[in-house]
């Protein structure tokens, strides 16, 4: 009775925009329209009054309306749901897109605040250029949100995992990480580097069923120095939560790293590329990632 491909846009949006007060979040401020031709429910948003004021609302997130919990929780509309962000994200959530609706209408609205007292008016241009900037960040939240989403684990033939986006992890003391290319100008490297003592990493989610896996790459390094006896120094390959062997240390060729680990159920793990030490730089092939599980 749903028209589900709509409903699935229509709470992804709602979510992107922040908009806490309508039907999936608070089952308030919405109308239900049943389409004659097609004899489906579409829901419609109204009194949209709260967008863009919550300042970070997650996007893997519960829902309030009956009719939203239940879409979501069949894992192949959660999927899609996510899937759909993502796709707007491309095409319809931009800043581009909604600066130049934004702007055109504070365009259209200037002469009328010329008649206001200039009090008055410089507080509704302040207002404005508050909405703007909080449409800005919510934009760039997002993004950042759906880079970190855990990504399916479907596995292929040769059972390699599929590896969401790597996005910068904390970093302590003076260190960097950063998108470069190689010397040639043709490959995409992770660099992870320090001038300080500290740590830098690079971190991808990924869900995954119960079972044993191995994780590797390759990484090299120049000029990295360690505290002698430190193991979890250097350069190194590992999940969230679990102690390494691998590292590399001083200056080194490309070299492959291997991490394996074993999870008794389903869960999400955190993949990390890392360094730790005093001084040094590494770097690390994201091409040449690979998350298999073994027999």
């Amino acid at each position: 009775m749903l028209e589900i491909d709509r409903f699935i846009t229509y709470t992804a949006l709602q979510v992107m925009t922040e908009d806490w007060d309508g039907y999936p979040c608070n089952r308030n401020n919405y109308r239900l329209y049943h389409e004659p031709s097609t004899g489906y429910f579409v829901f419609l948003p109204h009194g949209m009054d709260q967008m863009f004021s919550q300042g970070g609302m997650p996007l893997n997130r519960g829902f309030e309306g009956i009719v939203a919990t239940r879409v979501f929780e069949a894992p192949e509309w959660r999927t899609a749901y996510f899937d759909r962000i993502e796709s707007l994200l491309t095409n319809v959530f931009t800043t581009n897109a909604i600066l130049k609706t934004f702007d055109e209408a504070v365009s259209r609205r200037e002469p009328a605040l010329v008649h206001l007292p200039p009090g008055d008016a410089e507080g509704i241009r302040g207002s404005t250029r508050d909405l703007r900037q909080r449409i800005i960040d919510r934009v760039a939240d997002v993004t950042a949100q759906i880079a970190r989403r855990p990504r399916p684990s479907n596995r292929s033939p040769d059972g390699r995992v599929p590896l969401g986006k790597w996005q910068p992890g904390t970093q302590d003391g003076d260190s960097a990480a950063e998108w470069v290319r190689d010397d040639r100008n043709t490959v995409d490297l992770l660099r992870v580097s320090l001038k300080s003592p500290g740590q830098a990493s690079w971190r991808s989610r990924v869900r995954l069923p119960g079972g044993q896996y191995r994780f590797e790459g390759q990484a090299r390094t120049q000029d990295l120095v360690t505290t002698p006896n430190d193991r979890a120094a250097g350069l190194g390959l590992r999940i969230s939560g679990m102690n390494r062997k691998n590292r590399l240390v001083g200056t080194t060729e490309w070299q492959t790293l291997q991490f394996e680990f074993s999870l008794e159920d389903d869960s999400e793990v955190e993949l990390v590329a890392e360094i730790r030490g005093q001084k040094g730089t590494g770097w690390f092939a994201p091409s040449s990632f690979r998350l298999v599980r073994l027999p």
